[in-house]
């Protein structure tokens, strides 16, 4: 839930795909856009929504569900990340997007071997406050498939193929 004094959603009900509480004081809340499409306007879009999280959130896991600090994460497919970075960086440069928050924007893919599937994760821009978890996203991090499974639950996070590049006609 944002705050009565959040400057564009006072009061609002949020739900980012997910949250994730490193301590009693630091957390980090993440939109993951496995689908986005390639166009500025939808991309626009994704940024308001990432402003939602720019605010004192409740509903972490402490007794009175607030937290000190969260940062916010931008989940962007690898073939994505490039041009949704460069969006950010001209509405910050340009100022008409501006974070209070640390915004870290991190791509992601779907591997596999014979045995494994994996989802690893990148930094392209900015920072997470956890200097642990920074240097390991900067250095890109494979996280097991069963994990997400276990943990999350979610298969469609990294189980949407790609759309063929064409479609075969079914006249032969």
């Amino acid at each position: 839930m944002t705050s009565a004094t959040h400057s564009t959603h006072p009061n609002t009900q949020v739900t980012p795909d997910g949250a994730v509480q490193l301590n009693t004081t630091l957390g980090l809340v993440a939109e993951a856009k496995p689908g986005v499409a390639r166009g500025t306007d939808i991309w626009e879009r994704n940024l308001q929504q990432l402003k939602k999280y720019d605010d004192p959130l409740l509903g972490w896991w402490t007794p009175d569900e607030k937290l000190k600090a969260h940062d916010i994460v931008a989940l962007v497919p690898m073939p994505r990340v490039v041009e949704f970075t460069d969006l950010v960086k001209a509405k910050i440069a340009d100022g008409t997007l501006k974070f209070a928050r640390p915004l870290a924007v991190v791509g992601f893919f779907k591997s596999s071997s014979a045995d494994d599937v994996w989802i690893s994760l990148k930094t392209e821009l900015g920072n997470v406050t956890d200097p642990s978890l920074n240097d390991r996203l900067r250095r890109s991090v494979p996280v097991d498939w069963k994990t997400i499974l276990t943990h999350y639950n979610d298969v469609k996070f990294i189980d949407t193929e790609p759309p063929l590049p064409y479609k075969p006609s079914s006249t032969g």
